[in-house]
């Protein structure tokens, strides 16, 4: 049995003032972790060393964008007035 099942499981059996105090208990855990902060994208794949021009970025971005559909109203339902 995992953790979680446990906790809920004897969370359950308590009357509803000591669940009060347990989640009032587990607010104030949450609130003291500190945070971890984000990587940025641009530090994830640094590693890679990748040199792309502009251009070149440009022009796969049209690629890749050359067949999605300007007009959404036929595919998705919606009716434009």
């Amino acid at each position: 049995m995992s953790i979680s099942s446990t906790i809920l499981l004897n969370l359950h059996r308590l009357s509803p003032e000591d669940q009060k105090k347990v989640a009032e208990y587990v607010e104030t855990l949450v609130a003291s972790t500190p945070r971890r902060p984000r990587k940025s994208a641009m530090g994830m794949f640094a590693h890679h060393a990748v040199d792309m021009p502009l251009e070149m970025f440009q022009e796969a971005r049209r690629e890749m964008w050359a067949d999605f559909p300007r007009d959404l109203s036929n595919d998705c339902g919606i009716v434009q007035e």
